[in-house]
């Protein structure tokens, strides 16, 4: 007999039980054990593979946290290029665009040549007259 087991059937006695009662008794104390024991080792086992399980998927969290970092990474350097030269090109073109400043001399040049091409328009319209009155006297 088990330790537990002689320990429930000397309390048994000692409350005043019959030793064929407190027999009877430690052995339902037992069979009472002995179905509660293979519960234990199978719940233990799944402890440990559950246990098991989870460090797998650890690892394999970590292997794709690994693999996406090195992939954003890697876009963010592209992006980076790519901004890059969109940069370059922009600031090429808004670099042909005048400043308000080379707009203000273009404005000046041009009020200075209107009053010469008004001129020049002026002469254009006689000398079509001119032709005009050549034409008809041929």
């Amino acid at each position: 007999m088990s330790t537990i087991l002689k320990e429930v059937y000397d309390a048994f006695l000692e409350a005043g039980v019959s030793e064929e009662k407190a027999s009877k008794a430690a052995e339902a104390v037992a069979q009472w054990d002995a179905r509660f024991t293979p519960i234990e080792t199978r719940l233990d086992r799944l402890d440990d593979r559950l246990e098991q399980m989870t460090m797998v998927m650890n690892e394999r969290f970590g292997q794709m946290t690994t693999v996406m970092d090195e992939r954003f990474a890697q876009m963010a350097t592209v992006m980076d290029e790519r901004f890059g030269q969109m940069t370059t090109v922009m600031n090429e073109r808004f670099g042909q665009i005048p400043t308000k400043a080379e707009y203000a001399v273009l404005e000046v040049r041009l009020t200075r040549w209107i009053p010469a091409m008004a001129a020049v328009g002026g002469l254009i319209g006689s000398l079509l007259g001119i032709v005009a009155r050549l034409t008809k006297a041929i």
